[in-house]
């Protein structure tokens, strides 16, 4: 087998043990081992403690005989420790297992542990060998706990993993990769293929001996990665859980090893006829028609494949940039935590909003307003919207966000921080703006008054206004999806007085990671001592959850990019191929038409429509399908690249040509 086959089968094998080790990681985040169904709370009648509830699903599994792991992340260190608790009491928790990913780690504590008290217990996932019986189900209905049986089917979560890791295009480019690899490889057996048939050599055997040239290789491969592999876990994790991923990576590798026989024989079937033809070889007329459009084919596909990965590569990147950015900010603000909410049935009733409210109301009340900071806003795009001075692009603040930002206010020592005060930008403070936010901000107030009464609704319907320096660079302290959308530039700042608490308002706000706190162990000793986590169940670092999405983004950056580059490889690839095939097929006439003076167009006229045609159709469906945005100067860009390609390649199969002929060994 030629070595440039082996080494590409080699790297496309690392690289999709890299793919798998990734997505065993990712797994073991959503799973436990050894644990394929689960048992997850929906809703909770609140009518009964949290208490009540941990002793029944005590009761029931150890009454039921079921084995019922409970699951929580430890919001003290923002999820890395996982807090597992066997409920069945007739069951020791007999599990040795570490977590695969090094920075986290399983705790294992008593169901009757106060720590499962401060928890949430909407979401809980409970792990489980077999699906309890019905009366199991109806004794905790009865209690107002509704449950839904989950099964983690592989298929699925393969999917969603390719899906949120953007793979399918690295997988087509690797797919082609391997295709041309071995394609290659059998093309330059075909004379030792024909031989073999002189000597009575079957197909059934032919076909055997390339199968077992790929057995062999894949075996070697499969043994020098393993061992990369085993050493490389010993030095990440001490082979935590390494019989699960051996037997996950054995059936990952049987699957490789079936794609690479697929392949063989696809490749075998695509060269078979040419070894019924021994004569050509000895007549030096090369390989038959038959591939004359395959490569313009293949071209095609990795052209499209390879335009796509460039363009998720470019997105990944902008990304990348926007959270880095983010990321420089959050840096400055590590003494920030989000409380996290606990989830429950969607709230649509006025008492539902009342009590979920209330709870975040107590605690900003409990604590001295400079330890919690609010910063609403509805994230708007200036970048592609322009500069706006309404509530659009306005930041809801309380007087801690002025403080901390240090925000340049005129006349600042005659603002009443007990109503509610627009602080307008120079560059838009205008009759026409002031007037336009004492109109919307009135119109919100009497909202809130219908669904709700506001207490001294007059006092904060008369809105002050004044104005302040510009802000074009403004850091509004957005998490989650939107951590990438750090800045506002220039924004309306409002501030809201603390006692202004409209129904539903700061719950929302909350749950969106826009009302923050310091001084963790002050917010922690108040919701613990008020028992707030009824709605509240911990807090989480800011920027440790921004580092995860930019962790995330950057993982994300990498496999498009590796992509990219090996796609960039493949088409060069393509191009090399696809003319030695050309060549291989029509060497007497180039050779005939180039002793007799020809232009290289008047020889390769064909040939080079042929290959830009492909290119032409390739950037046709990109553009029509806007995959890609591209302009016509980079449009006649990549022709020109590759009618440049294809002239230097010939021109140079042509100098060898020619000087073989001089020594005698063209014919």
């Amino acid at each position: 087998m030629k070595k440039i086959t082996k080494i590409t089968i080699f790297l496309i094998f690392c690289i999709i043990t890299f793919i798998f080790l990734n997505f065993y990681n990712y797994i073991d985040d959503i799973k436990l081992p050894g644990y394929n169904k689960a048992l997850v709370i929906e809703k909770w009648d609140k009518k009964h403690n949290k208490e009540e509830i941990n002793r029944l699903l005590v009761k029931l599994s150890t009454e039921h005989n079921i084995s019922m792991i409970r699951v929580n992340g430890n919001y003290d260190d923002n999820g890395k420790t996982k807090y597992l608790s066997q409920y069945n009491l007739n069951e020791k928790l007999n599990f040795n297992e570490k977590a695969f990913n090094r920075n986290k780690k399983y705790q294992i504590i008593k169901p009757d542990n106060k720590i499962l008290g401060k928890l949430n217990l909407v979401g809980t996932t409970f792990f489980i060998k077999e699906n309890p019986k019905s009366d199991f189900y109806e004794t905790l209905e009865e209690k107002g706990l509704t449950t839904k049986d989950y099964e983690f089917p592989l298929h699925l979560i393969i999917l969603e993993y390719i899906s949120t890791h953007q793979l399918p295009s690295t997988f087509i480019i690797l797919l082609v990769i391997i295709f041309i690899a071995i394609l290659y490889d059998q093309l330059a057996s075909v004379k030792e293929m024909s031989i073999k048939r002189i000597h009575g050599f079957t197909s059934a055997k032919i076909i055997a001996l390339q199968l077992l040239k790929i057995t062999k290789i894949f075996v070697s491969h499969f043994i020098i990665i393993t061992l990369i592999v085993t050493i490389g876990l010993y030095l990440y994790n001490q082979l935590a859980q390494i019989r699960y991923i051996f037997w996950s990576y054995l059936i990952c590798v049987v699957i490789f090893y079936i794609i690479l026989i697929m392949v063989s024989l696809m490749s075998y079937w695509l060269v078979s006829k040419q070894t019924f033809n021994i004569q050509k070889y000895i007549k030096f007329e090369g390989v038959g028609n038959r591939f004359q459009y395959l490569p313009n084919i293949i071209k095609l596909i990795v052209t499209l494949t390879l335009l796509n990965v460039i363009s998720i590569s470019i997105h990944n990147y902008i990304e990348a940039i926007d959270i880095v950015n983010s990321e420089k900010h959050w840096f400055k603000n590590k003494d920030l935590y989000i409380a996290e909410l606990t989830t429950n049935e969607i709230e649509t009733s006025k008492k539902q909003f009342k009590y979920s409210d209330q709870e975040v109301i107590n605690l900003l009340n409990k604590i001295p307003e400079k330890n919690w900071m609010l910063t609403f806003h509805r994230h708007y795009n200036w970048k592609q919207s322009g500069e706006k001075y309404d509530l659009d692009n306005a930041i809801y603040v309380n007087k801690t966000f002025i403080d901390r930002n240090k925000i340049n206010i005129e006349n600042k020592e005659s603002v009443d921080f007990s109503k509610i005060t627009a602080l307008i930008p120079d560059k838009g403070f205008s009759k026409e703006n002031i007037n336009k936010i004492k109109k919307d901000l009135q119109e919100e107030i009497e909202f809130y008054d219908e669904i709700e009464k506001v207490p001294n609704k007059e006092r904060y319907l008369d809105i002050k206004v004044h104005k302040i320096k510009n802000n074009y660079n403004l850091f509004n302290y957005s998490t989650g999806v939107y951590s990438k959308e750090v800045i506002s530039y220039n924004p309306v700042i409002i501030i809201l007085p603390k006692g202004y608490y409209p129904i539903s308002f700061y719950s929302s706000v909350t749950s969106q990671g826009l009302l923050l706190f310091n001084d963790y162990d002050l917010i922690k000793s108040k919701l613990d001592h008020n028992k707030f986590d009824s709605e509240i169940q911990g807090l989480t670092n800011a920027y440790s959850s921004v580092l995860t999405e930019y962790n995330k983004i950057k993982r994300n950056l990498f496999v498009s990019v590796t992509t990219s580059i090996l796609g960039i490889i493949i088409l060069i690839s393509v191009y090399l191929f696809t003319i030695n095939i050309y060549c291989d097929r029509e060497k007497k006439v180039i050779f005939v038409r180039t002793i007799h003076g020809d232009s290289f167009f008047k020889k390769h006229i064909s040939f080079v429509i042929n290959s830009l045609l492909s290119t032409f159709i390739a950037l046709f469906i990109v553009n029509f399908f806007d995959i890609v945005e591209i302009s016509f100067k980079l449009m006649i860009s990549i022709i020109l690249f590759e009618l440049l390609s294809v002239m230097i390649f010939i021109n140079r199969y042509e100098y060898h040509l020619l000087k073989d002929a001089r020594r005698g060994e063209t014919q």
